[in-house]
């Protein structure tokens, strides 16, 4: 939580003084939020006061559930994977949510390299992916085209040998050009064509 505070802290460039001062008028972490209203217990000599009342002034906690559910105990009492899962759910609910969602939109990142994941493939240049033992990709761009009146530009890309067209929308293009609604998996009810 401490560390959390001062990634914020010196994230925004904030003045000690006027922390310490009004607390309240800055966007602090909910983890120390939660570390403020008692959740890792209370520390010797209790709390800094008035400073703690004046972080917590107007802002909202959720006490973390002291029970846990039929399915939490068995996911913890099950193997490795499964433990891993559920405590990373019981700790760091957030977190853990972001990271599912961006799982499932994206699937398995982690087997890109640091470099191209950060700044993306560079063009001319093979790029190795090892999904598994055995199994490597090898990736490049060909060549990038001009974005057309959507935003959309057509991607050239070889995957292991073989040219494959990928169109990708150019975020920093704005369009005019109503778009079609997609279905969403998520959305009971929604079909996708």
């Amino acid at each position: 939580m401490i560390g959390d505070l001062a990634l914020a802290l010196v994230g925004i460039g904030a003045d000690p003084a006027a922390f310490a001062e009004d607390p309240a008028s800055f966007d602090i972490p909910d983890s120390v939020i939660g570390f403020l209203n008692g959740e890792l217990g209370d520390p010797p000599g209790g709390w800094p006061e008035p400073f703690r009342t004046k972080a917590l002034q107007g802002r909202t906690w959720k006490a973390p559930a002291e029970t846990l559910t039929e399915e939490q105990e068995a996911g913890l009492a099950g193997g490795s994977p499964s433990r891993r899962r559920m405590l990373n759910e019981l700790l760091f609910p957030g977190p853990t949510k972001e990271f599912l969602e961006a799982r499932e939109q994206y699937g398995d990142i982690s087997v890109l390299p640091t470099l191209d994941y950060l700044y993306g493939l560079r063009q001319g240049e093979e790029h190795e992916v090892e999904l598994d033992e055995g199994k490597t990709l090898i990736l490049g761009v060909q060549s990038i085209s001009e974005a057309d009146e959507r935003g959309f530009r057509t991607v050239l890309a070889l995957i292991n040998g073989q040219m494959r067209p990928v169109s990708v929308r150019d975020r920093s293009i704005s369009s005019d050009v109503a778009a079609a609604e997609k279905a969403d998996a998520s959305e009971p009810g929604h079909v996708a064509a």
